[in-house]
């Protein structure tokens, strides 16, 4: 008995004291919402790792340099090769890349389905006379730094949008979210930069526009690290955090609950989990 109760004793040690050496994680994330579940996954994943976790947001465009530069560890997520990859160049050589979330993520305009197919199925519809007298001419987004709104920029001017007299205004994801959801209720024809994974595609039915110039691409959400801080991380640690998979349905999935059903991000990421507790357990296999 007291050989039993003096190895259970060392085990509770070690485990304090493995959990005391874990060095605490700070964890970045760009502040919209469908980041923000994202994020949580992972804090949770870290956590359950026995790792402390501090989060870090702000807009695209403060945060590759600040990965670089090693002001945080982690990253979730990159969107790659393209609509972040202007920014994640000038530090690739500082980063590495951790774990494929989800495929197929997309950008794109859409309006609301009762706008309708015939008169606007494309890009290039938007131009025509019938579909100016209706439409705003205001397209409203989100932050400039953004492959959304970058991409958004190149298409007014490859399009010949601006001459038309369209103008695109960048703001905080609130106005975008608001300004689309007046012209709905009011039933007024607009047109929405808009991606997947994104919880408005599940609440609201939008149809895509046709984007025949080829400017947005489809990109792989990659969990991405500052290479040196990666390189501290223990073996465990960094073998779990490269089997995170989420896919696409999930990340909308929490997106929705965290804003149409009013979840924190925690809360929606957490309850996903539950769900989905054995591919989360999978994760942690034979480690």
């Amino acid at each position: 008995m007291k050989k039993i109760l003096l190895a259970a004793a060392m085990t509770v040690v070690t485990s304090i004291t493995h959990a005391a050496e874990l060095q605490p994680v700070r964890l970045g994330q760009i502040g919209l919402s469908f980041y923000a579940v994202v994020g949580q996954v992972v804090q949770l994943t870290l956590e359950r790792l026995g790792h402390k976790v501090e989060v870090v947001q702000g807009e695209h465009g403060e945060m590759y340099p600040r990965l670089g530069a090693g002001e945080f560890g982690l990253l979730a997520a990159a969107w790659l090769p393209n609509a972040h990859g202007p920014l994640h160049r000038p530090v690739a050589d500082r980063v590495v890349e951790v774990a494929k979330l989800y495929d197929d993520a997309r950008l794109y305009w859409a309006v609301p389905d009762y706008v309708p197919a015939s008169a606007v199925s494309s890009i290039d519809d938007l131009k025509k006379p019938e579909v100016l007298a209706q439409m705003d001419r205001r397209i409203v987004g989100i932050g400039p730094d953004s492959g959304l709104m970058r991409g958004a920029a190149q298409i007014a001017r490859d399009y010949g949008l601006e001459a038309a007299g369209y103008t695109i205004v960048t703001g905080p994801a609130a106005d975008w979210i608001a300004n689309f959801r007046q012209a709905v209720d009011a039933k007024r024809w607009v047109v929405m930069p808009l991606w997947q994974p994104q919880w408005l595609n599940r609440a609201y039915k939008v149809r895509i526009l046709a984007e025949p110039k080829g400017v947005y691409k489809t990109d792989r959400a990659i969990l991405v690290a500052n290479k040196a801080a990666w390189e501290k991380l223990p073996e465990r640690t960094r073998k779990v955090l490269s089997r995170i998979s989420l896919g696409l349905d999930a990340v909308t999935e929490m997106d929705y609950a965290m804003n149409a059903d009013r979840l924190t991000a925690r809360d929606a990421a957490k309850a996903w989990m539950e769900r989905n507790a054995k591919v989360i357990d999978s994760w942690f296999a034979g480690l």
